[in-house]
């Protein structure tokens, strides 16, 4: 994706000067310079702590010798903000985890959660769409994360935020998640129009021999969700914001879901109230995310919409 906020540069597994283990998770902290927080490990998902932590980077062990990383500011708030990445840059190709909206978020009083895609980590991808593996699915992990965090902070709504490729991502989970709602940006939807070099890829390594109709056909959830969902008019609210000039987005993923949800005009609300389609427009044709001071009006307008106050 386009939007490419900033990421992790150099992480310490274990800080040299801390060798004490947590007195929560009995595994010694790191220490990201990046941000300037500690990183918490935690031994499993069942046993992830959010206890005593305000702003630090969670890493989760998973099979094979892995990690399910975010990255978190967690203080008493009614509304969590959940972040997910896109694809990376291959000239950057930033090392995982990557984070992406976290300085955005910064500059708000809210409390949030950035987290990194686990399926890229030890891999050539540069997008994976938080899919997992025939072994894993990343959301298994995620529903844990932010059911924890929303516990930790009192929260009773979150918000997922994804562009492009996190886009997918941040949708699927506020389809399955209570009093969740999710902002988009000119977001992919349908895997089916994913680029064909980037799905072929992610096929190659993780589902050698399968399709991606054959894949939604055997999981829909996982691979069709916004097609195989948005129908039940889930009690969330997505707020669908895409860019004018992206020929290709505008096209085979806002053009397909305005459809799905019987929308006849170019922009509003779907007749369930399920979802709200927005265009921005920008100095260039090109795909990616709104400038700053758009984005900042319509998160203003989704938070109305969602019924929310994360405020800028």
């Amino acid at each position: 994706m386009a939007e490419q906020g900033p990421k992790i540069k150099a992480t310490n597994e274990v800080s040299k000067n801390s060798k004490v283990a947590n007195p929560i998770t009995g595994i010694p902290d790191g220490y990201n310079a990046h941000y300037g927080v500690p990183v918490v490990h935690h031994r499993t998902i069942g046993r992830l702590r959010l206890t005593r932590q305000n702003f630090a980077e969670n890493r989760v062990r998973m099979p094979g010798n892995k990690h399910f990383c975010f990255l978190s500011r967690l203080t008493t708030s009614d509304t969590l903000v959940v972040t997910f990445h896109g694809a990376n840059m291959a000239s950057k190709n930033q090392p995982y985890p990557r984070y992406e909206r976290a300085r955005t978020f910064m500059k708000t009083d809210a409390s949030f959660a950035c987290i990194a895609d686990s399926t890229i980590q030890d891999t050539d991808l540069l997008l994976a769409w938080y899919l997992g593996d025939q072994k894993h699915d990343p959301m298994s992990f995620i529903d844990v994360a932010v059911s924890r965090a929303m516990k930790k902070i009192g929260a009773s709504r979150v918000i997922f935020v994804g562009g492009s490729g996190g886009g997918y991502a941040a949708m699927r989970a506020a389809l399955r998640t209570p009093n969740g709602h999710a902002f988009l940006e000119s977001p992919r939807l349908f895997l089916d129009t994913a680029a064909e070099r980037s799905m072929r890829l992610y096929l190659k390594q993780f589902w050698r021999g399968k399709t991606v109709p054959e894949l939604q056909k055997l999981d829909p959830e996982r691979f069709d969700a916004y097609r195989s969902q948005i129908a039940q008019a889930p009690a969330g609210k997505i707020y669908y914001l895409q860019g004018l000039y992206d020929p290709t987005f505008l096209w085979n993923e806002y053009r397909l879901a305005k459809e799905l949800v019987g929308l006849d005009s170019p922009l509003g609300t779907s007749p369930t109230g399920s979802v709200r389609f927005e265009l921005f427009e920008s100095e260039t044709q090109k795909h990616g995310p709104p400038p700053f001071e758009i984005f900042k009006d319509h998160w203003r307008q989704a938070n109305e919409f969602f019924g929310t106050a994360v405020r800028f």
